[in-house]
């Protein structure tokens, strides 16, 4: 989604996580579908009227926290362009 929707672009949302999480852990799980969606940005159809997509982030915060990295588990049949977006 575009940012005017959104307010901030993946890599802000994913810097503010990682700022929150100030080095108290390794890495972040997350599982819930809409949470998901918000933090990268993106949305799909797997769920009848939900914008939602089933998958899985790990978001591992990092010092200085540009260097936070993040993996999306995801059915790379059902996503477009993926790659180049994220």
């Amino acid at each position: 989604m575009d940012i005017q929707f959104t307010g901030q672009d993946v890599l802000s949302k994913f810097k503010n996580v990682a700022a929150k999480l100030d080095g108290k852990v390794d890495s972040l799980l997350v599982t819930t579908l809409d949470d998901i969606c918000w933090v990268t940005n993106l949305r799909g159809a797997d769920i009848d009227y939900n914008p939602v997509f089933f998958a899985y982030l790990v978001i591992n915060p990092k010092v200085p926290v540009e260097e936070t990295q993040a993996t999306l588990y995801v059915d790379v049949e059902k996503v477009a362009n993926l790659k180049e977006y994220l």
